[in-house]
C-alpha cells in the first residue's frame, strides 16, 4: 500500500560539479539510445517524470601501429627460369577507444537511487558507432517486466512483498 509503478522518466539536471559529456555525436547517440530502450520498458518521457535518468561516459582514445605484412608469389613463365616470392611490410595506424558507460535511475522525487549499471567496451574505431548495442546490453539489466515501483510517501518502498521490484 502507498506504492505506485513507475510510467515516466526524465534526464537529471547536470550540476556544476557534472559537465557535459563533450563529445556531441557521442552524447546524442547514448541520449537516443537511452530513450529508446526506456519506452520500449513503457517509460514515456515527461516533464513531471517519476523517475530521473543520469548518463555519464570516460573515454580513452589510443592509436595503435601496427605492421601488416603481404607476399606474393610470381611464377615463371619459362622453362628453367626461377619463380619468385615478394614480400613486404606496411606500418598501418589503428584507433582504440575504450569507454565506460554508467546509467543511473533515481526516484525523481525523493532523489533516492534506484538502479545503477556499469558497462566498459574496448572497440576499434568510434564507441558512438556501437553505442545503440552497448546500452541495449546495459539496459538489458533494467529491471524489471513491469516498471520499478516507487513510494507514495518519502519513504522507501519495501521490496519484501514483491521479489520483482527494486530495493
Amino acid at each position: 500500500m502507498g506504492e505506485r509503478r513507475a510510467a515516466s522518466w526524465d534526464w537529471q539536471r547536470l550540476g556544476p560539479e557534472q559537465p557535459p559529456l563533450g563529445d556531441e555525436p557521442l552524447s546524442q547517440a547514448l541520449a537516443a539510445s537511452i530513450e529508446r530502450e526506456l519506452t520500449a520498458r513503457g517509460l514515456q518521457r515527461s516533464a513531471r517524470p517519476d523517475l530521473r535518468v543520469r548518463c555519464g561516459i570516460a573515454l580513452e582514445r589510443e592509436q595503435v601501429l601496427r605492421s601488416e605484412s603481404a607476399s606474393d608469389f610470381l611464377p615463371s613463365l619459362h622453362a628453367g627460369s626461377p619463380s619468385y616470392e615478394i614480400s613486404g611490410r606496411q606500418p598501418r595506424w589503428l584507433s582504440y577507444e575504450t569507454a565506460e558507460l554508467v546509467v543511473e535511475i533515481f526516484d525523481a522525487r525523493t532523489q533516492r537511487a534506484l538502479w545503477s549499471g556499469r558497462l566498459e567496451r574496448r572497440v576499434r574505431g568510434r564507441f558512438a558507432e556501437r553505442a545503440d548495442a552497448a546500452v541495449a546490453e546495459l539496459l538489458a539489466s533494467f529491471p524489471p517486466a513491469a516498471p520499478p515501483l516507487l513510494s507514495a510517501s518519502n519513504e522507501p518502498a519495501s521490496a519484501a512483498a514483491d521479489p520483482g521490484k527494486l530495493p
